[in-house]
């Protein structure tokens, strides 16, 4: 599902590229509000389930989804006056997560909750009526086409006895990827040439067919899968921010057009984006080498040559002593609030200025002394399994020396090794609270990934052990898992994972020892493991 998603996205990101690449005329907008969606099938079925639940006494009320949230991301080109186009993306925000009905005695009947949220990615036409003043308003109705999709919807649903007992619990999921179109009109309100603020309503077409799978949590005797009706179909109003770019205002502030006669034009652009940015920084020596260096590879580029201009200018009309002690003053603040990596930049700047100043040379000393301490320090915490406290010091090195490939390096390795301890403690967490919630076979199998990426936790080993003796009390359990953890063997089996089979198997058994397609499945994993056996000779 993951990887479907992300394709999603990449589709989106793909088709929006002939747009926002280009410097003239484009447009940028954000936009938030509310869509009411149809949703006829599943609201059709829950008016329904609330009229069953009340001719059986029950005080029903699962909840209709009608309103969602809709975040708008637009990316549009304009190719004149009156016509433009644009690739869209909106998340239509939608989830039940407190869906209940009781029975008369007050006991818990009925439960939802799910994600039926779905992405409407769309490419699109719009009709412009401008007004070239600022500030001033302009206008346009749009016309568009694509899909709505999402892989990863779901819908648990649980029912109960009047005595608390499960009737059953299913978890339905489906991947939702159907046709979709819009119409749409909009105003936005100019205060300056580059950015305003927007407002626009429209109404959104569909509706399709998908496929539903099934699961059978505990109780459940209906069909594994089937087809469903979603329609994400329903007017909307948005309001946000708006930017456009044209070629005048674009041109030297974001980004460097290539000359016909330069030679290297994207080493130009990376040495005209840099000095462009040591001059809003102040540091205009620095500037000063790298536009030079820019000028020297595009020199009939008049968006270099202009800010070569600017940099000549102010080095000119600031004193070097002047300058030097600005420097130097706003180093040590820099320095006095921990931000080490400014405070170097500018006490490694004056140092451009005048070679040898003790000041400046003290502290980059000082500073690569610390980087280097909280690197030995970052190791020792590494090797001795701390790696938290590791990734903090690597990052403070990096803050001191952000130069060194080594330092940084290791704090790159540390901040992936961290990220992947805390999804481990998340499902060591997500394992705890299905016990507490009886489902003790998916907290056997949350504890397996735990206990397979880490086999010292003796903490999970010994809860997974926990959870096991819970399923042998209970035979309605019991036999849920054995047919889950057979069928898994099975799989596992048939795609040639011998080794997890083999632990699936010794499940089973260990539950019902009586089973025979687990004895058959296990005699033959046995039999396959003494064929492949290698004996093994070793050197004297």
């Amino acid at each position: 599902m993951r990887t479907r998603y992300a394709l999603s996205v990449c589709l989106f990101l793909f088709l929006s590229i002939p747009f926002h690449s280009k410097a003239d005329g484009y447009f940028i907008s954000v936009f938030g509000g509310a869509t009411k969606v149809e949703m006829k099938g599943y609201n059709d079925a829950i008016n329904a389930a609330n009229s069953f639940n009340a001719s059986l006494g029950i005080n029903s009320s699962l909840k209709r989804l009608d309103i969602g949230v809709l975040p708008d991301l637009t990316f549009g080109y304009d190719f004149n006056q009156d016509i433009g186009a644009y690739v869209r993306n909106c998340g239509i925000m939608l989830m039940d997560s407190d869906s209940k009905a009781y029975w008369a005695n007050g006991v818990q009947a009925q439960k939802i909750k799910g994600d039926f949220s779905s992405f409407y990615t769309t490419i699109g036409v719009r009709y412009n009526i401008q007004d070239k003043t600022n500030p001033g308003f302009t206008g346009y109705v749009s016309a568009d086409g694509g899909i709505c999709h999402y892989y990863a919807n779901y819908m648990e649903e649980s029912a109960y006895k009047e005595d608390g007992g499960v009737l059953y619990s299913i978890r339905k999921d489906w991947d939702t990827a159907i046709p979709a179109g819009s119409v749409e009109a909009g105003m936005n309100w100019w205060f300056s040439g580059a950015a305003g603020l927007g407002i626009k309503a429209g109404y959104r077409l569909a509706s399709g067919k998908v496929m539903i799978k099934i699961t059978n949590i505990s109780g459940w005797t209906g069909e594994s899968q089937g087809m469903s009706t979603v329609d994400y179909s329903g007017g909307y109003l948005n309001a946000g921010v708006v930017f456009r770019f044209d070629n005048k205002d674009s041109a030297l502030k974001n980004k460097l057009v290539p000359v016909m006669d330069g030679q290297f034009p994207e080493i130009s652009l990376k040495l005209y984006n840099e000095a462009s940015e040591y001059f809003d920084e102040g540091l205009f020596r620095s500037a000063s080498e790298k536009i030079d260096q820019a000028n020297s590879t595009a020199p009939n580029d008049e968006r270099i040559t202009g800010l070569k201009t600017k940099i000549d200018s102010a080095l000119k009309s600031e004193k070097t002593e002047t300058s030097r002690d600005k420097m130097l003053k706003q180093a040590d603040e820099y320095r006095v609030k921990k931000q080490f990596k400014k405070a170097r930049a500018r006490y490694t700047e004056v140092l451009t200025m005048e070679k040898g100043n003790s000041q400046a040379e003290f502290y980059i000393k000082e500073f690569n002394g610390k980087a280097e301490e909280c690197l030995k320090l970052a190791r020792a915490l590494k090797a001795a399994g701390d790696n938290e406290k590791a990734y903090k010091n690597a990052k403070l090195a990096a803050e001191y020396n952000p130069d060194d490939a080594e330092i940084t390096g290791l704090e790159s390795d540390l901040k992936g090794v961290v990220n992947s301890e805390k999804e481990i403690t998340k499902k060591y967490n997500r394992a705890v609270e299905e016990f507490k919630h009886g489902r003790y076979q998916d907290a056997i199998e949350l504890w397996d990934e735990v206990i397979l990426a880490n086999p010292d936790d003796k903490e999970a080993v010994e809860n997974r052990e926990k959870a096991v003796k819970k399923i042998e009390e209970s035979e309605t359990e019991k036999k849920a898992s054995v047919d889950k953890a057979l069928k898994q063997a099975q799989s596992l089996y048939d795609i040639g994972e011998i080794k997890e089979a083999q632990q699936k198997c010794e499940f089973v058994l260990r539950l019902a020892p009586d089973n025979e397609d687990g004895k058959k499945l296990y005699a033959t994993i046995l039999k396959l493991n003494e064929e492949n056996k290698v004996e093994v000779i070793t050197k004297r």
